[in-house]
């Protein structure tokens, strides 16, 4: 008796469709991805040796509250006048406070606009 041999079929996995959802992955990865570079504010620790200076200085205690409105010592000023009432970059030590509601933005503006004008800004805690 004869039994029919199977002939081997050459079967090959065919990796076209692999190789086109490999690149519409790297495409939407790409795509999705973000490539913006994130600012970052330098926040700087009181230290042992500024303890000194800072006492030598006078000190303005600047109060953001809601919309970006700024009091310095307690009296009310606008952000343009804020730097004026300052004074040059130096002159005070400048302590910066929020007021219960202030947005995070208002307070990011205004630590800017500080450290922009050349003022060296600490972050203190409102009790």
């Amino acid at each position: 008796m004869r039994f029919a041999r199977n002939t081997a079929v050459n079967r090959s996995v065919n990796i076209t469709p692999l190789i086109d959802v490999i690149f519409l992955l790297v495409l939407f990865f790409l795509l999705a991805s973000v490539f913006a570079r994130h600012g970052a504010i330098r926040v700087s620790a009181h230290g042992a040796s500024e303890a000194v200076v800072a006492e030598q200085r006078p000190v303005a205690l600047v109060r953001v509250a809601k919309g970006g409105v700024t009091d310095i010592n307690g009296i009310s000023v606008d952000t343009p006048v804020l730097l004026e009432t300052l004074g040059g970059p130096g002159e005070r030590q400048v302590v910066l406070l929020a007021k219960p509601g202030v947005s995070l933005q208002d307070y990011v503006s205004v630590l800017e606009t500080l450290q922009g004008a050349g003022h060296n800004v600490r972050i203190g805690a409102a009790p």
